[in-house]
Parts: structure tokens; sequence; C-alpha cells
């Protein structure tokens, strides 16, 4: 989906609260997103899709690059058809965008429906209230936390809940998170624009097996790491079924720890009495893809391999098998 651009005049007092307004014409900016986030692709959860309830939150700062504070305009957008905005021809500007699918029901709302102040990594430095699908021009608010790979949200009762701000928080798993930047752009008539958008998560899969002459009822699963924190169970146990395999650990999202391609963890397999008894290491973790962990259920000593194959094997990520 391209970005069009209308160009029309007006006189620099068009946003009397735009900073540093300068004696110049501006243009009517109309922006769309493209790279991985594309209307004529559905990476966006089943649930967010549902009945056309525009549930998935796109949160938009713009910088003036040649200001010495740098903030222009930003906004809470919950659809994409019509977002304009207004700049100096004589400007240079930075668009910065965050798309959580979902966002409505998975993002702390201190708000309401009309009236909206979202928790990271969409809210403004002062917790502004704002309403949806609008710029507010002005240096004093602007969303900091755009280039967070946070999501504060609650699991709870089997479902994501809002989350009081004084108890646990973080980043999650089963969150779908997707971030673009289009730096140093100038408006000019007739131009086009398109904010390319990256998803910053990767899947998780850990498989046990069995080895005759040892016996595990339970295997303690422990991930020392940021991506995953209140969204499920914890600690994770892979389990001994009745035709002798054991139960897998499927985590399908995980958000990536900062926005590069590659992330590392550290996990730990054993016993609730020997948390490191089959494995404890760091493994690392690319975008976007799938990774399958499979280990003998063996003592560490008693494998020269440490007992565990890491990355034996690794699927693109699709759409499909990430949907909430």
């Amino acid at each position: 989906m391209l970005i069009c651009i209308i160009a029309t005049t007006a006189s620099c007092t068009k946003n009397e609260n735009a900073i540093a307004a300068i004696e110049d014409e501006f243009v009517t900016v109309s922006l769309s997103l493209g790279g991985e986030l594309r209307e004529t692709q559905t990476p966006m959860t089943s649930e967010s899709r549902t009945n056309d309830e525009k549930n998935d939150l796109y949160g938009i700062q713009i910088r003036d690059n040649r200001n010495s504070d740098g903030w222009y305009a930003w906004g809470i957008f919950d659809d994409l058809t019509n977002i304009t905005v207004d700049l100096s021809t004589s400007r240079i500007y930075s668009i910065e965008i965050t798309c959580i699918p979902n966002g409505k029901n998975l993002v702390y709302n201190y708000g309401d429906e009309t009236n909206v102040c979202y928790d990271i990594p969409l809210n403004t430095f002062g917790w502004s209230k704002t309403t949806y699908n609008k710029f507010n021009y002005t240096s004093s608010e602007y969303l900091y936390a755009l280039s967070w790979t946070q999501v504060y949200v609650k699991w709870e009762n089997g479902k994501y809940t809002p989350l009081p701000r004084a108890t646990d928080h973080g980043r999650h798993n089963a969150i779908d998170f997707y971030h673009g930047i289009l730096s140093n752009y100038t408006p000019q008539e007739g131009g086009k624009l398109v904010v390319d958008m990256k998803r910053h998560v990767c899947a998780l899969e850990f498989i046990a097996k069995a080895v005759e002459g040892y016996n595990y009822d339970k295997i303690l699963l422990q991930l020392d790491s940021e991506n995953v924190l209140s969204c499920a169970p914890k600690p994770f146990y892979i389990t001994k079924q009745d035709d002798g395999t054991y139960s897998k650990i499927d985590l399908p999202l995980i958000m990536m720890n900062d926005l590069g391609e590659e992330d590392t963890m550290t996990i730990s397999i054993g016993t609730d009495e020997r948390p490191e008894e089959i494995f404890h290491g760091e493994i690392t973790l690319k975008r976007l893809v799938k990774h399958t962990f499979e280990f003998d259920a063996i003592p560490a000593e008693d494998k020269i391999n440490n007992g565990v194959e890491i990355n034996k094997e690794s699927t693109e990520f699709t759409n499909e098998n990430t949907e909430l």
C-alpha cells in the first residue's frame, strides 16, 4: 500500500501549535505503511480483524529535524484509511511508527473509550489523553517510547487484562510488534512517501526426548530473559505423558528484546531441585524465525553435548502459526 501526498498551500499559521512556525508553505501528507505491514497482507491477529472492530493501535510521532526540540506532532490511530498531517516544505522530518495488533485489548488504557491514554510503548512524556485518528501539534508532549519493545499488559484467568502500573509488567509472549522509521523526509508537492515497518518477533518450541534408564516425570524450563515475563504460567514444565513421551512447550510469538535482527536468551533445563541439571546456556534467536530446541532428558554430566541440540530446526515465520 503506497502513501500518497496531497499538496495544498497554507500559511504558516495553519497549525498555530506547530513548533517554531516559519513563513512557508505547507503540504497535507497522507500516510500509509509498507514493508512487512501491508493492507494487502494479513499479519494482524484474527481477533483484531473480527467484525472490523479496529482493535489495532498505531502510535505515530513526527519530529522536525531542524528544530532544537524536534517534537512536532503525535497521535494514536486505530484507522489507517485517512491519516493526514500538515508539514512545512522548508523543513526536514522524521516519522516513527509503532503498531500493536489487537492493541486495544492488550495495552493498558488509563483513559476511556473516547479519550485514551495508553501505557508503554504508546504513552506520551506527560501521559496526555487524546482522541483517536488525529495529530496533536505540540513540542511539549511526544511519544518517547515507540522504539521500546515493551507492551504493558497483564495475563490473568487465561486472557489478557489491563495492568495497573504498580504491578508486574514488561515484555510479553504472544504479542505482535511492528516498528518503522522514515528519516530525513522533505515534503514536496506531488511526492510519495512510504514508512516501511518491520515485525520484531520470533517463536520458540522445546521438545524433550525420553532416554532409557532416565526418568523425569517433570522437567523444569526457565527462560532467563525479559522476552517472557507474565504471559504464561511460570515456571514452564515439560511433563511425561502416559505413552512415555513428553509434552511440548510452544511459545508461538516472542517479542524481541530490541529492534535488531538477532537476540539472545539464557535457558536452564532441569528439575526443581537442580534447575540446570540437563542444560544451562545461551541461545540465539533470529527475527521472524521459529526455533525448535530438541534435547535428551538426561543429566548434562552423562552426555558430552550437554543433552541439547541447539537450533536443530529453524523455520521461517508465517502468519498462520502466530495468530492469537
